[in-house]
């Protein structure tokens, strides 16, 4: 177990890419700089641009100016705005018929004037015009950056990291209600949904990163920051759209969403994870939502992170990737006693690219941790500001908490989508929501790295489920896998066998895990849900597991 000293020591060995302190400061290099300060100077660079235009802009009519008024600078030319002393009539005065044309003018140049200062402020300030500006960054608090001297993370990891992390930040707006509420000094309860990372499979006790990102907030804030884990083993986005509430009684002001592990045979569309998504953010609680992405050195990069960021992306939701660390910093240091602390060894998965198991090590959840903490700090130490005003797009700017009525995979002229309802999920887990079995004939409870689920070996082995069906469906959930060879059952509803579907266990995707099987009826109500092995099968082998029911 890694504490005190040796924890320390391993996480010198296995640290990251180094970075010279001294690019956080203002004295940093362009090369050497961190990603927020490039993006900062390029900022600044774009509106120097801006000033240099307009104050072309401000010339040339300064010039036009100075020729019709037939004046060399701006102090010959005041004196001409007032009567002469002898009362006779200035024809330089504004009133004068002969001035009138030069009234429009002097509002330009009181134009050029404003212009210029407004772009210097906004240079200043990095203020954006519009009804909702971008949060801006306070002078005398030097912590309202990624990264700063003072900053403990960013002094353990480096600028690099912490902003590589940055998947995807979004306006900052989806954390509002969560943040106000902790700025207030209020408790607040975070929700964790996931799969066995979240769980802490392999995990020490409290050194999940959920765990140390509770204490670390806890010490931040000084609120108290309850963590309620839903993590479940071997599910992904297919099971919480439906089930995520099973697992969460109490209101949650921010929910954590780590499913890209187990969403890997999504592919390009990932529409179980939109719906939970909007079902989350049309819930009467109205959490705040963070996504999550994690990797397992079982897993290729691109797992189920592209297609869930997609969605993160159109909802407007933060992304922290563990993932975009973890890999890049594989490569760059390829010896391979310095990724062996990133990753648990008290599994039973040792890949020769990847040593350790499926799962974070105690210094993969602490970074975990330090990643979230990174991003929270920051977005609390920058509040919305409004700024008066028009916005300058030709689009009307979005409300802070609407929800689009259409789906990420609908077209804009299609009919909206209807809102998503709570179904019952019942699992090979012990507890309420235990599998209802009315009828058993070979099946058997198993599990794996407590991944819990019924097993049947034998062909003709079959098992009934007494469930309510509330939306005209049912689903089943049941293991796929290329490397373990599983054989293929028939699935229906009572009365409907005759529209029995096949359920084949084997697949070509590098993946074992579970997936979701829907069957549609035409009548609700209290049904039974029949599973019978096949006779048939690819593999040469008829084992068959069930991880989860749902009506």
């Amino acid at each position: 177990m890694m504490m005190g000293t040796r924890a320390e020591q391993e996480m010198m060995e296995a640290s990251l890419v180094a970075e010279d302190p001294s690019e956080y400061g203002p004295e940093s290099s362009l090369d050497g700089a961190s990603s927020s300060s490039r993006s900062r100077r390029q900022q600044l660079q774009h509106y120097a641009e801006l000033l240099d235009q307009a104050r072309s802009q401000a010339s040339d009519l300064w010039k036009e100016l100075s020729r019709t008024t037939q004046v060399s600078s701006w102090w010959s030319w005041v004196p001409r705005l007032w009567p002469r002393r002898d009362g006779m009539a200035d024809p330089m005065h504004p009133m004068s018929p002969s001035a009138t044309i030069r009234v429009p003018k002097i509002a330009l140049a009181s134009t050029s004037a404003l212009l210029l200062f407004t772009l210097f402020y906004q240079a200043l300030f990095h203020q954006r015009p519009g009804p909702y500006a971008s949060r801006i960054h306070y002078a005398a608090n030097d912590k309202c950056h990624v990264c700063s001297p003072t900053d403990d993370l960013c002094q353990k990891w480096g600028s690099r990291v912490l902003t590589r992390a940055r998947g995807y930040q979004g306006s900052g707006e989806q954390m509002a209600p969560f943040l106000e509420k902790v700025l207030r000094g209020q408790g607040v309860r975070i929700g964790i949904i996931g799969g066995s990372i979240s769980a802490c499979i392999d995990a020490e006790p409290g050194k999940c990163y959920h765990e140390v990102l509770g204490k670390q907030l806890q010490k931040d804030w000084g609120v108290d920051v309850e963590i309620v884990n839903g993590g479940v083993s071997a599910v992904g986005s297919d099971f919480f759209a439906s089930c995520w509430h099973m697992s969460f009684s109490l209101p949650i002001d921010l929910f954590i969403l780590e499913l890209a592990v187990n969403d890997e045979a999504r592919g390009k569309e990932n529409n179980d994870f939109d719906v939970l998504v909007r079902t989350l953010l049309s819930h009467k609680w109205k959490p705040s939502l963070l996504v999550l992405n994690m990797y397992s050195p079982l897993h290729a990069y691109t797992n189920g992170a592209p297609s869930i960021e997609n969605v993160a992306e159109y909802y407007d939701l933060p992304v922290i990737s563990h993932r975009n660390v973890v890999v890049q910093q594989r490569h760059l240091n390829p010896q391979i006693e310095k990724v062996r602390p990133w990753f648990s060894l008290g599994g039973d998965f040792d890949h020769p690219s990847w040593p350790g198991g499926h799962h974070p090590g105690p210094l993969g959840h602490e970074l975990t941790s330090d990643l979230i903490v990174s991003y929270l700090r920051e977005q609390a130490c920058l509040p919305p500001v409004f700024v008066p005003g028009t916005s300058n797009l030709t689009l009307p700017a979005s409300v802070p908490g609407q929800i689009s009525p259409w789906s990420i995979y609908q077209g804009a002229d299609d009919r909206p989508i209807e809102p998503t309802t709570q179904l019952t999920c019942y699992s090979a887990a012990p507890g309420p929501t235990h599998f209802p079995i009315a009828e058993n004939h070979g099946f058997e409870l198993s599990h794996w790295k407590s991944k819990e689920y019924l097993v049947g070996y034998n062909a003709g082995d079959w098992i009934v489920f007494n469930i309510k069906v509330t939306q005209g469906v049912a689903s089943i959930m049941y293991w796929r896998s290329y490397a373990v060879k599983f054989g293929r059952a028939r699935f229906w509803l009572d009365g409907e066998k005759d529209r029995a579907g096949i359920i084949w266990g084997d697949w070509g995707l590098p993946i074992n895990s579970p997936v979701r099987h829907d069957v549609r009826t035409e009548r609700n109500g209290n049904r039974q849900m029949f599973v019978e092995i096949d006779e048939e099968t690819g593999t040469g082998s008829h084992e068959f597991r069930i991880s989860a029911v749902i009506g």
